[in-house]
């Protein structure tokens, strides 16, 4: 198992981001799970906030009452046994694709996921951020 640093910690990486940037407040840009954690920032401080773009942003990634379409549980961890089985590879990218991108594209991609993460350290941080849930912290942004 790879160890993925906590929530928090990289909530208080966008400050010190900003602090090397000399950057007193920003407009945060964030996708995925960054915007997940962009909102934690927003809302842990918003004097250093301007505003927030969010891109493919959910306020959780798990199933609730309130968010039906979200995966389960158990489909998480048949996602995560996909990521280290598949992750950079063609067979990944036919689960995610509609069959109709180039094959020189397609061979592009999977090099660039196998250079972005690992398949064990993908899953891992996918596993940390499955328990993560800001729609209470939504309303103070």
């Amino acid at each position: 198992m790879h160890d993925v640093q906590d929530v928090d910690a990289y909530v208080d990486d966008i400050g010190v981001i900003l602090d090397a940037a000399g950057s007193e407040r920003a407009v945060i840009v964030a996708s995925g799970e960054g915007a997940l954690l962009a909102c934690l920032f927003a809302a842990a401080h918003p004097s250093r906030t301007a505003g927030l773009v969010l891109i493919d942003a959910f306020p959780t990634y798990s199933w609730t009452p309130e968010t039906p379409w979200a995966p389960t549980a158990e489909q998480w961890r048949e996602t995560a046994a996909g990521i280290r089985e598949h992750w950079g590879t063609r067979a990944w990218l036919a689960r995610t694709s509609s069959g109709q991108v180039d094959e020189a594209e397609l061979d592009w991609f999977a090099r660039y996921m196998r250079s972005s993460n690992t398949p064990g350290a993908l899953a891992a941080e996918m596993e940390r951020y499955v328990g993560t849930d800001i729609r209470s912290v939504l309303p103070t942004i």
